[in-house]
C-alpha cells in the first residue's frame, strides 16, 4: 500500500519517498556531528535520494569552491534553506509538520543563516560562519540535501574566490571565524602557524549548569577515541592511547536558558574556553568531563531539543602573518548566545584594558 501525505512543497508524497526523506536527515545528522555515521548503505541510499531531491540531479564536484550556481546560490533567501533543511524530519517517524511548525515558532533563531567576512584583504579572506555550516562537500562531493550551502560555496559565489584553500578546521555544527586563503603561500603561512601552535583561538559555549568560579581554570584531561567507534571521543588516559589536551575556562556569566522547550529556565553558564592543543571534540568532551556539557550537544549532552549546537569561534590571532598589521586577530561576537541567556550576572569577567586586559583569559598566577 502506497500512503500519501503532502511534502514540503504541498503536492502528496508517496510513503516511500518520506521514508528516504528520513534517511537522509538521518545522514545530514551525521555529517554535522551530531550523530554517529549511517552503515554505508544507508549513507548510500541518503545521497540518492538528495540528488534528486529538487528534482534536478546533483553531480558529484571536486573538493573545491564553486560547487553551487550563481544562480542557485542568488536566488534562495536564508530562512528557505533552513526550512529546507527542516524538511527532511518531515518524514514517518522522524518529525511531523505540526512538530515543524512548533520548533520554529519556539526557536525561529533557527532560520537565522548570515555568512559575513570579519576581516578581508589581497591574501586572506576571515569569514564568521554559521552554525550547521560544513566547510565544502567533502571528498565525495555531495550535498546532504538539494539547498545545502557550504562554507565554500559562500567563498566562491558571495566573494569570487576561484580556489578555495582553508587554513584550519571548524567543526559543522560551530559557528564563528574561519580562515581562507586566496593564494598557495598565504594558505602555508597562515598553515604553519596552526601546525605550530602559534595560533591562539578562543570559543564562546554556553554550558548547562552553574560552573563554580575557578574551579575548572584549565582543564588537563586526555582525550581519545571511544573504543570501537571512530566518531565519539572520551577522557583517555596517556598509557591507553590518549592524546594530551588542555583547555584554559574563564566562567563568564551565569543565568538560566531562555530557549523554549524541554530545557527553559534550567541554569546555564556562559563559558569562555581558550583549547591548548587540537583534538577533536576537545571541548565539547572536555566540558561534559566536568559536568557542564554545552546546550545543544545532542552526542554529548543528549540535548536534541536546543536548536543549536552553543560553541562558537569568537576570537582568532595569528602572528606573524603576511598582511599589513604583520598579524591578525579578530573577534565576532554571536547574538545567539545573549539571547539564549535569561537573567545574565557576570561571574568573572575579563580584565579591561584598563586593568590590563588584552581579551585572553589571563594566565593561573599572573
Amino acid at each position: 500500500r502506497v500512503e500519501r501525505q503532502k511534502g514540503p512543497t504541498g503536492e502528496p508524497e508517496a510513503h516511500e519517498v518520506r521514508h528516504a526523506r528520513a534517511i537522509l536527515w538521518a545522514a545530514v545528522l551525521c555529517s554535522l556531528g551530531w550523530a554517529q555515521p549511517l552503515p554505508h548503505g544507508m549513507q548510500a541510499g541518503a545521497r540518492a535520494v538528495a540528488a534528486g531531491a529538487a528534482g534536478t540531479p546533483i553531480a558529484a564536484t571536486p573538493r573545491a569552491a564553486g560547487t553551487m550556481s550563481a544562480a542557485v546560490f542568488g536566488t534562495m533567501s536564508a530562512e528557505a534553506r533552513r526550512r529546507a533543511q527542516l524538511d527532511y524530519l518531515v518524514a514517518e517517524g522522524v518529525f511531523t509538520d505540526e512538530q515543524q511548525r512548533e520548533f520554529v515558532e519556539a526557536q525561529p533563531a533557527f532560520l537565522r543563516l548570515d555568512f559575513h567576512a570579519a576581516y578581508e584583504d589581497e591574501r586572506y579572506v576571515l569569514m564568521v560562519k554559521p552554525f550547521d555550516v560544513r566547510l565544502d562537500l567533502g571528498h565525495d562531493g555531495v550535498r546532504n540535501f538539494a539547498l545545502e550551502l557550504t562554507a565554500a560555496d559562500w567563498l566562491a559565489n558571495g566573494r569570487g574566490l576561484a580556489k578555495l584553500r582553508f587554513c584550519h578546521q571548524l567543526d559543522a555544527a560551530t559557528s564563528g571565524l574561519l580562515l581562507a586563503a586566496k593564494d598557495k603561500a598565504a594558505a602555508a603561512a597562515a598553515g604553519r602557524l596552526f601546525e605550530l601552535r602559534r595560533a591562539r583561538k578562543q570559543y564562546l559555549a554556553l554550558v548547562f549548569g552553574h560552573v563554580p568560579a575557578g574551579t575548572h581554570a584549565l582543564v588537563d584531561a586526555p582525550i581519545g577515541p571511544v573504543e570501537g567507534s571512530a566518531f565519539l571521543q572520551a577522557p583517555l588516559p596517556l598509557t591507553e592511547g590518549g592524546k594530551a589536551a588542555q583547555t584554559a575556562v574563564r566562567v563568564l556569566k551565569h543565568g538560566t536558558l531562555a530557549l523554549r522547550g524541554l530545557h527553559h529556565s534550567k541554569p546555564a553558564s556562559l563559558l569562555l574556553l581558550e583549547p591548548k592543543s587540537g583534538r577533536r571534540h576537545q571541548l565539547r568532551v572536555h566540558c561534559q568531563g566536568i559536568g557542564h556539557p554545552i546546550v545543544g550537544d545532542g552526542t554529548y549532552a543528549k540535548d536534541w531539543d536546543s536548536y543549536r549546537l552553543f560553541l562558537h569561534a569568537r576570537r582568532l590571532r595569528l602572528s606573524p602573518l603576511p598582511v599589513a598589521a604583520g598579524e591578525l586577530d579578530a573577534v565576532a561576537e554571536c547574538v545567539d548566545f545573549d539571547e539564549a541567556l535569561d537573567g545574565a550576572v557576570d561571574v568573572e569577567p575579563l580584565p579591561t584594558a584598563a586593568e590590563g586586559g588584552d581579551g585572553w583569559i589571563p594566565t593561573p598566577g599572573s
